[in-house]
């Protein structure tokens, strides 16, 4: 267990504040591990979406994160994103939970 706060402090510059408070805000470990990689796949989503790669300062991307829980084989969509500090209206970001994943797609 001690190795998920060390992996966190590793990856700090990936998330914004606002994101890691969201992360950390989590019950116990576990949950927050899971919310870490929701996060983080709404992030790879979205690069891949818009063609770039690694490269990209992900801190320039926020996401709101909704509904923080999620019931397994129903689709949401209601996480918004901030680019640049700027609210994006015009991406649609699709969260599905199965029970081994979390499915996300940006459209």
């Amino acid at each position: 267990s001690s190795s998920i706060p060390n992996f966190f402090r590793i990856m700090k510059r990936q998330f914004t504040e606002t994101e890691w408070h969201v992360i950390k805000s989590m019950n116990n470990e576990w949950m927050q591990l899971d919310m870490f990689h929701r996060h983080w796949a709404l992030k790879e989503s979205f690069l891949k979406a818009i063609g770039v790669g690694i490269g990209f300062n992900l801190q320039r991307i926020e996401f709101n994160v909704s509904p923080l829980q999620m019931e397994i084989g129903k689709v949401y969509n209601e996480t918004q994103m901030l680019l640049d500090g700027e609210k994006e209206e015009e991406w649609t970001f699709e969260t599905d939970l199965n029970p081994r994943h979390v499915i996300l797609m940006s459209l």
